[in-house]
């Protein structure tokens, strides 16, 4: 039968690398599995993240734990997370250097083995030193990390492969530009730097003004990311680039369509600078009063500015009822003496309280 705390606030240590804040606990006999319920906080500060949320039902044995309730998943950087009330309650959120919100219907997260390593068959030891996390997410998935916002319905995340995949017509607002597909795949190779891939097709879209919108499309597209901006675009078969074409004087000249086997683009400063068309490039410019009916726009195309809203409300509304509950002091324990240290603080300062 399973053991029940009932408390203002459930406070439970595991080898000073897991920590965890509840309402309530429901604990089984063998204190390796279990539920918390009502305000959950739970934090690894070895990897710098954190999982909040209404429920969570955790099994050490299996390094497995699901969240629900409008769970939040958040990774940090080595700089400080802000927790100041303007920052939790801001709608953009101000957003700590290479800091991710990720939040849905369920979360789960489970430590797993890189390919080719040897499991550990001792079901008492911890998680091995090799082995990482693989998170998933489903229902109305929404993510926010530096100057991008995500949605779609579900993502998986592999750390060993630092891969994310979204799949449920996925959607990323890299700054001013859309990008949407069948599959997303967002592969990052440092802190501020990695590549965007979309392997079945897609869109990549940037609004001129409410009616007039920039597009390229192909049967495969990459962008390329540095320094939490696009840096360049390279698109393969079929590739196609819709350009409105403006003056000096911001007068509208008309519309600029160029069809290619390849298109590569260079950008500076998140604009488009250059562009190299490969493979027998067809292009037109037509007028403003002669653009054909349907041309202004690209097979798959639908500018969705109302589901970034959404994504950053649905961000908001789970940072709001899964508040902070004091944990972030614990950042950065990168090693189990600075944990231990950091908790017989908190300890005595329990105590002396209770006196």
């Amino acid at each position: 039968f399973p053991v029940t705390i009932i408390n203002s606030m459930c406070e439970v240590r595991h080898d000073n690398r897991y920590f965890l804040w509840s309402d309530s606990l429901f604990v089984g006999q063998n204190q390796a599995s279990g539920t918390a319920a009502g305000r959950v906080q739970w934090i690894d500060t070895v990897q710098k993240f954190e999982i909040r949320a209404g429920w969570l039902q955790f099994d050490r044995s299996k390094n497995f734990y699901k969240a629900w309730g409008k769970p939040i998943l958040r990774s940090f950087s080595a700089e400080k997370d802000d927790t100041s009330p303007a920052a939790q309650t801001s709608l953009q959120g101000r957003q700590t250097r290479d800091t991710f919100n990720l939040t849905s219907d369920t979360i789960t997260a489970q430590r797993v083995l890189p390919s080719g390593s040897a499991p550990n068959t001792d079901s008492k030891s911890e998680p091995q030193q090799d082995s990482t996390w693989l998170f998933k997410a489903w229902g109305m998935a929404a993510g926010q990390s530096n100057d991008a916002v995500m949605s779609c319905d579900s993502l998986v995340y592999h750390q060993t492969d630092s891969l994310a995949v979204l799949t449920g017509a996925p959607l990323i607002w890299p700054s001013t530009f859309q990008l949407s597909g069948q599959i997303i795949q967002v592969k990052f190779r440092g802190n501020n730097s990695g590549t965007l891939m979309l392997p079945r097709g897609g869109v990549l879209a940037d609004r001129l003004n409410d009616s007039l919108f920039h597009q390229i499309t192909a049967a495969q597209i990459l962008l390329a990311f540095g320094s939490a901006s696009i840096q360049y675009l390279h698109a393969v078969d079929r590739a196609m680039a819709l350009y409105h074409v403006t003056g000096e004087d911001s007068g509208y000249i008309g519309l600029n369509k160029i069809s290619s086997d390849t298109l590569n683009m260079f950008f500076d400063k998140q604009r488009p600078k250059r562009m190299v068309f490969l493979g027998k490039p067809e292009g037109i410019l037509w007028p403003p009063a002669e653009v054909p009916a349907g041309e202004d726009t690209v097979a798959g195309f639908q500018w969705q500015g109302e589901r970034k809203e959404q994504a950053l409300e649905q961000i908001l509304q789970s940072r709001i009822e899964n508040p902070n509950r004091g944990g972030y002091e614990l950042f950065p324990a990168n090693n189990s003496s600075e944990a231990t240290e950091l908790n017989k603080s908190r300890a005595t300062r329990r105590k002396n309280r209770k006196r």
